[in-house]
């Protein structure tokens, strides 16, 4: 979250319940991201979902209970969210392979029988 927002790397970074706001334009149109990192605990409240269009859910690739916890994160968006919503899961740490936890090919397939987009990344 910080990467994106800040453009800073912060090794070891972890918040709790923390959110950051960023405006970008995209394709002539200004979007209002509210991005939340709730590391190890979930958005209960309905209210943290209204209004959003969109549910990014990033898992640390080193980390398979981090994969784990995706199902969860997934139950919610799709008990509060308003729907149709766009929903893509992502695969951080991807510059750690050699750490790899989580195989690609088992992201993958969660991704498609969820019906949600897959990308893997690095805050790097």
């Amino acid at each position: 979250m910080v990467r994106y927002t800040d453009q800073m790397f912060i090794e070891g970074s972890h918040s709790e319940g923390d959110y950051k706001i960023k405006t970008i334009l995209l394709e002539g149109s200004t979007i209002k991201l509210i991005i939340w990192d709730s590391y190890r605990g979930y958005l209960q409240s309905p209210q943290h979902y209204d209004g959003a269009h969109g549910f990014i859910v990033v898992y640390d690739s080193t980390h398979w209970a981090s994969f784990e916890n995706t199902e969860k994160w997934f139950q919610q968006i799709n008990k509060y969210a308003p729907q149709p919503s766009i929903k893509v899961l992502v695969g951080n740490k991807c510059d750690l392979a050699h750490l790899q936890k989580v195989k690609t090919e088992e992201a993958q397939s969660f991704a498609h029988s969820h019906h949600i987009s897959f990308i893997q990344t690095s805050a790097k």
